[in-house]
């Protein structure tokens, strides 16, 4: 393993390097923004990680997922955008299930993902919003990710990210369920997000303070990654 330390990937401070007891999993922390990052040298194979997705039940069949994906549109999606409007439901997994509950309610959805979809957005789709629900913590790179979405999104337009927040405790890290999960690599809280929103184009709008935050696209600027 190679343990020189790097910079924080979205503030540009110093990262510390810790390891966990549990587990011995190696993680970098950013004194500045909080973001803690699993050392490159224990992400899984994309092979294990797909395999690791097709494990979910995320499928229209378990109503109790369902039941969450609607309260989410009910809470952060349907006061902010009108049915016929056009939104990417980014890291969809498998099954779609966002993207078909929001058609029903008469949204125009594409899905993408990496291991899933065939569909590629790119610059000819602009979007009113972009959905990453349960998606931030498999990125290998958030800055390029966020940096590339800015590009697909109307001016003024949403972006709307659902993933579980970092204890407040530091040193509940080692025990937090959510870190458990071998494709969960990259861990934030508000104040992260927030600064990588900055960082990315966007402005915050809103946050639950637990596990979701509404950012926009800045009007009428050029951002280039």
């Amino acid at each position: 393993m190679n343990n020189s330390i790097p910079d924080c990937i979205i503030c540009g401070s110093r990262w510390s390097l810790f390891h966990t007891k549990r587990d011995c999993l190696c993680y970098y922390r950013c004194p500045g923004c909080s973001f803690i990052y699993l050392h490159p040298d224990h992400h899984p194979d994309p092979e294990v990680e797909k395999e690791r997705y097709l494990l979910h039940d995320n499928s229209m069949a378990n109503t109790g997922y369902v039941d969450m994906l609607n309260r989410f549109i009910q809470t952060h999606i349907l006061h902010r955008i009108r049915p016929a409007s056009a939104v990417l439901d980014f890291g969809s997994g498998p099954e779609p299930v966002l993207s078909h509950l929001l058609k029903q309610r008469g949204f125009i959805c594409d899905s993408y993902d990496p291991f899933f979809t065939s569909f590629q957005p790119d610059m000819h789709n602009r979007y009113d919003m972009i959905i990453l629900f349960e998606v931030m913590e498999h990125l290998i790179d958030p800055v390029h990710v966020m940096s590339s979405l800015f590009s697909l999104l109307h001016d003024g337009k949403y972006c709307v990210v659902s993933t579980r927040f970092l204890p407040e405790q530091p040193d509940q890290f080692e025990t937090w369920w959510y870190r458990m999960d071998i494709t969960h690599r990259s861990f934030f809280n508000a104040e992260t997000l927030y600064t990588l929103a900055e960082r990315t184009g966007f402005l915050p709008v809103q946050t639950n303070g637990k596990k979701c935050i509404v950012i926009k696209k800045k009007p009428n600027i050029n951002y280039t990654y």
